[in-house]
């Protein structure tokens, strides 16, 4: 019978650390390029499927004319990113690309002196998929995340240990940002 009360606090706990869709990119995200960014859009869903059934999603275009670490901020709306717990210090993505790259993530505008911290994942080219960003990394010179943080910005033109210089040209679409909802902004 203590087995059933132990259950229970287990999947509690869990449950406190669940992630949380804090961007679905169906509203109207503040999304913006920067460095040269060939555009950073809320589009039509390129490829509505099982794994994914948005109907519009983030589009992130590189372009050689931008600088090799050309991004878009993607600045949270009603809630901070929260990752000041090693437990809870990961974030998915949903991101649909035709090719295999790497893309760099990078938290910003942490709140009481949280530091800004970058991770960084694999996309296979198979369409949809949902990557894991881990900010313990201390990738592109940054720590470890310490807190919450307002700002997630995203780097499709890394190449898993620095930029592509010079720079691929390619078009992502990203959907679904997962984490840890923090303190109401």
């Amino acid at each position: 019978m203590r087995k059933i009360p132990f259950l229970f606090a287990l999947v509690m706990f869990a449950f406190g650390y669940s992630q949380t869709n804090l961007e679905d990119f169906e509203s109207s995200p503040n999304l913006s390029g920067f460095e040269g960014l060939g555009g950073a859009n809320v589009v039509a869903n390129p490829s509505v499927d099982a794994n994914n059934g948005s109907a519009t999603v983030g589009e992130l275009i590189v372009v050689q004319a931008g600088n090799p670490w050309q991004g878009a901020n993607l600045v949270m709306q009603s809630n901070y990113l929260d990752v000041s717990d090693p437990v809870t210090n990961t974030v998915t993505l949903d991101v649909y690309s035709t090719s295999a790259f790497n893309i760099l993530a990078k938290l910003a505008g942490g709140q009481n002196g949280a530091t800004d911290s970058a991770a960084d994942a694999a996309h296979t080219g198979s369409g949809w998929e949902t990557l894991t960003f881990t900010f313990n990394e201390n990738l592109d010179n940054t720590g470890s995340a310490n807190g919450e943080y307002s700002i997630v910005a995203l780097f499709p033109n890394w190449n898993g240990g620095g930029w592509h210089d010079p720079e691929i040209e390619r078009t992502v679409y990203v959907d679904n940002l997962s984490g840890t909802q923090g303190a109401a902004i």
